[in-house]
């Protein structure tokens, strides 16, 4: 299994920190919200993950490849700011198995072990959380079944 995780953003809601560190980097309990996520998946048994990068990638890059030797990264550019479909699509060249996309804005419980009990129909898992001020961020849209149909990048309208 491989994993996904965008990094391009500015974190422009967290500044002046993010002027010059990047946001997934920023310390959360004294360490960095992304090692939170790459340690989940180290214990799952990922060992190859493609990183959306943009927002001082040097830094990101540098901290990756120094506190995760073992791990196998990818990193893309996104030169274009264009949301998380954007982000994620960057990603496809690197996808030929089953692929997690993980969101490092924040530190969240996650039992990743769920996607060992998914059947062949699932090619991806997505983790989310419903909240108040939902314009401020990406809303999954849902088939009847749960499923997701689609992401809309934080919509001035209602979506439900």
């Amino acid at each position: 299994m491989k994993a996904v995780i965008p990094l391009a953003g500015k974190g422009t809601r967290l500044r002046p920190h993010t002027h010059h560190t990047p946001k997934p980097l920023l310390k959360v309990a004294g360490k960095p919200v992304l090692a939170y996520i790459l340690d989940d998946l180290v214990a799952l048994g990922v060992e190859e993950v493609v990183f959306i990068v943009g927002h001082l990638r040097e830094s990101v890059e540098s901290w990756i490849e120094s506190e995760y030797p073992g791990l196998r990264g990818h990193y893309v550019l996104q030169e274009v700011q264009d949301g998380t479909a954007g982000a994620i699509a960057l990603a496809e060249p690197y996808v030929d198995e089953d692929v997690l996309i993980i969101f490092a804005d924040a530190v969240l419980e996650v039992d990743y072990t769920l996607t060992e009990t998914l059947g062949p129909d699932y090619g991806a898992v997505i983790w989310a959380k419903e909240v108040e001020d939902y314009q401020r961020y990406g809303v999954i849209v849902t088939n009847e079944d749960g499923t997701m149909s689609r992401i809309v990048e934080k919509p001035t309208e209602p979506v439900s």
